[in-house]
């Protein structure tokens, strides 16, 4: 069920992928949805929170595979941003889109999970600028965040690196001033 709703949210959010199509996708009943998640917002928390750990754990581990270095790090962050303009299967940044879709009560699941996603990029954005020795590290933390937040906006919208370019030197400029 996780893998269909991975195909189906990622690609139509919350709000256009009905539950018929989510059971169908993963050849199971609706009864079993409802027993094994409780409803579809409970699939889509379910389904957030694997690609949270999924996404965290792989950005942060081919980053670092590639320099241990934290400015650089940030920077290279940018590097493998630029790499979601040619993925046809990238939609967006899966966490935005819910905040702005999930208003309900019933998504406070989905909602805590994608508040959560963004605030340990953040911590980890706040590590890295802290372990390279960055003044006012919070403030560049947030500038960082801010950045990557466009990234993933404008890749979605045009399917072209620029804005990972544009935003990596960016940092570049605040981090070697």
């Amino acid at each position: 069920m996780l893998a269909a709703a991975d195909r189906l949210f990622a690609r139509d959010g919350f709000g256009l992928t009905g539950v018929d199509a989510l059971v169908s996708a993963a050849g199971v009943t609706k009864r079993t949805l409802y027993k094994t998640f409780g409803s579809k917002a409970g699939l889509f928390a379910a389904w957030l929170d694997v690609r949270d750990q999924r996404t965290r754990l792989g950005l942060k581990t081919a980053i670092e595979a590639r320099t241990d270095d934290p400015r650089e790090q940030l920077l290279v962050m940018f590097d493998m941003l630029a790499g979601l303009a040619t993925r046809d299967h990238f939609h967006g940044c899966p966490f935005a889109r819910a905040l702005v879709e999930l208003e309900h009560p019933r998504d406070v699941a989905a909602r805590a999970v994608a508040v959560a996603h963004k605030a340990a990029l953040t911590d980890w954005f706040l590590d890295r600028l802290r372990a390279a020795g960055i003044a006012d590290p919070a403030t560049t933390a947030e500038e960082v965040s801010v950045l990557y937040e466009g990234v993933l906006q404008r890749i979605a919208a045009t399917r072209r690196p620029d804005a990972a370019y544009a935003a990596r030197r960016m940092l570049a400029a605040r981090l070697y001033p």
